[in-house]
């Protein structure tokens, strides 16, 4: 339990990039291929299994994970084009807006391997004089007058991070072109979710991430997003995204969705307005008359509803950031203190307020302990309640065990007296 004060698009896993092997090009002729390597490629191929003498990454069932493809010559020349019109500065909006859009419409069309080429060509573009040249105005095949000019390494860095910046805006005002097709701003979310998952593979990729992320922070500021409640009567497209979302506690099913969005229950979450329909992030709140214990008991579907009049604490046990592309954007705080205003205004009478949430780890650094160790944390107070506690909570136990445990006897001396045979 802790203080208020204090997760997009799918690509495609079965598809795989590779180059097809030329006239001249066959297994005989590669290099080291003996007749057992050979064996062990055909074998693979006809059972779907990974060739013993290969792919290390795949052996003891673990799947590696798809690497960047190669472009060929001529489209990685021309997505380099495409970025350049992109990053210039000179020329116009329209035709640097047709090439951010071209440049999109493959990046979303392509598979993961091409994503991370289109990333490697991006980052390449992106970190090079070229970028500078288009937002200075100088000619890109002049590599001396940076040189010449005395212009100063932080003068150059910022001008390569104002052309990419100028990128990710024309790639945010763009509109989605088919009805698959998310808005500017979502795919631009998209993008950078792929590029933290992808940077470690991708050389310079840090530079995008660091400018794209100061962008995005700016773009959903708190201010500019809107609060709205999610009820069991909102648009079934919505209420299946917060099933597909929640990163707490699974949603099993329909009925424990709306247990989850009953009377006694609230849910609020933020949208930005260009994106109305795509939750960035939502809380789920239960009011009980006392503190909770456990997360358990707000969850049954098969509790009583509780009486809004009785209540006297709003517990905020599940609270799930919905895009990945905005790590590093925080607005969870701000959303759990916007909701305690709204619950306020809906009830006056409401003062208590607490989240509800695991914590990873403490399990374990819990069984580490000594009990001196333990005593000392807690302090005397504390530990006296929490032994009282603990041997109510054994006591219990122990009470539904000899209940089970009688009752069992008693229905075996029901069946001796009817003459059937003890089980």
């Amino acid at each position: 339990m802790t203080s208020f004060d204090t997760a997009d698009k799918t690509l495609p896993a079965d598809k795989t990039v590779s180059a097809p092997l030329g006239a001249s090009e066959t297994l005989g002729d590669a290099p080291g291929a003996t007749l057992l390597a050979r064996f062990g490629r055909w074998w693979s191929r006809r059972t779907g299994e990974p060739d013993a003498a290969g792919d290390k990454g795949v052996r003891d069932g673990k799947a590696r994970a798809a690497g960047p493809a190669t472009l060929s010559p001529r489209v990685a020349r021309r997505q380099r084009e495409q970025l350049r019109l992109c990053f210039d500065s000179r020329l116009t909006d329209g035709a640097a807006n047709a090439a951010a859009q071209a440049w999109r419409a493959e990046y979303e069309s392509a598979d993961e391997g091409i994503r991370q080429a289109m990333l490697g060509v991006l980052a390449e573009v992106s970190n090079s004089g070229t970028a500078l040249a288009g937002a200075q105005g100088e000619d890109p095949g002049n590599g001396g007058n940076a040189a010449k000019s005395g212009r100063s390494g932080s003068t150059l860095t910022q001008a390569l991070s104002n052309a990419r910046i100028r990128f990710f805006k024309r790639l945010a005002a763009l509109h989605g072109e088919g009805p698959h097709s998310a808005c500017g701003l979502h795919f631009v979310i998209h993008l950078r979710a792929d590029m933290l998952r992808w940077h470690k593979r991708i050389d310079g990729l840090r530079a995008l991430d660091e400018d794209l992320e100061a962008l995005l922070s700016n773009w959903f500021d708190v201010g500019l997003l809107e609060l709205q409640p999610i009820t069991w009567d909102s648009p079934a497209s919505l209420l299946e995204k917060l099933i597909r979302y929640e990163a707490v506690h699974e949603i099993a099913s329909w009925a424990d969705l709306r247990n989850r969005l009953d009377s006694d229950r609230r849910c609020y979450a933020f949208f930005h307005p260009r994106m109305p329909r795509e939750p960035l992030i939502f809380v789920e709140v239960a009011f009980v008359p006392e503190m909770a214990a456990d997360v358990h008991t707000l969850l049954d579907e098969s509790a009583p509803r509780e009486d809004l009049r009785r209540f006297k604490w709003a517990i905020f046990y599940s609270i799930s950031n919905t895009q990945a592309g905005l790590r590093g954007v925080s607005f969870g705080n701000f959303l759990l203190k916007r909701v305690i205003e709204e619950l306020q205004g809906e009830f006056p009478k409401l003062k208590q307020f607490a989240t509800l949430s695991p914590i990873p780890g403490f399990a374990d650094w819990l069984r580490r302990q000594d009990a001196d160790t333990v005593a000392k944390v807690l302090g005397p107070k504390c530990l006296q309640r929490w032994q009282a506690r603990t041997a109510a909570r054994q006591r219990r136990r122990m009470a539904g065990r000899v209940a089970r445990r009688l009752g069992r006897c008693a229905g075996a001396r029901q069946r001796a007296r009817a003459g059937r045979a003890l089980p």
